[in-house]
């Protein structure tokens, strides 16, 4: 969930790029899909388009793999979980260190508009930039399920006209984001 923090690192990439590495925190459920599918797709036999895309979320896996190792990460998370635990409604929460890896990830993103307030403008600049259409085509190359497609599609249309990501300019809607994305989860975790 934090996609201000994969492309501060990349946002000299294409477009396509960009969607590549923001796919796995739009589509709910993607990694089980990318270690199906995507994970040995060798980018190397498509178009530059398809190619940076696939790239792109190889990009955010690898990042991933090194943030969520990191003793930075790892401490956050357990000192959160401690403190969290202490509360007498720690146990209403379901899935405590989803919700505390996912908060850390907001509150980067959150530190970077702080940081940089121009990053959000840069980012849906970039994703304005991107046909939709290139998610149902190149997507549909990738597997045939039509159904996982069309959430992806979906997913990313959401995210681009509601540009969520401006809330996070505010400390206090950190919470309300956090909120909707365990909502989101839950509910794709469940199906």
């Amino acid at each position: 969930m934090n996609f201000l923090s994969h492309y501060y690192f990349d946002q000299d990439k294409s477009p396509e790029f960009i969607l590549g590495i923001a796919i796995p925190d739009i589509a709910g459920n993607f990694s089980h899909h990318y270690n199906q599918i995507f994970k040995n797709i060798d980018s190397n036999a498509y178009a530059k388009a398809e190619k940076d895309l696939i790239n792109g979320i190889n990009q955010h896996y690898r990042v991933d793999a090194i943030f969520h190792s990191a003793p930075l990460f790892e401490e956050y998370c357990h000192n959160l979980k401690m403190r969290i635990m202490q509360k007498t409604w720690h146990d209403k929460l379901p899935r405590l260190y989803f919700i505390v890896h996912v908060l850390f990830e907001l509150v980067l993103d959150a530190y970077l508009i702080h940081r940089e307030p121009s990053i959000v403008n840069r980012f849906y600049q970039t994703v304005k930039e991107i046909n939709p259409q290139i998610i149902k085509t190149n997507f549909s190359r990738f597997t045939e399920m039509d159904l996982f497609v069309s959430k992806i599609f979906a997913n990313f249309i959401r995210f681009s006209n509601h540009e969520f990501l401006r809330l996070y300019e505010e400390d206090a809607t950190l919470v309300i984001g956090l909120k909707r994305i365990s909502q989101h989860h839950f509910k794709v975790a469940d199906e």
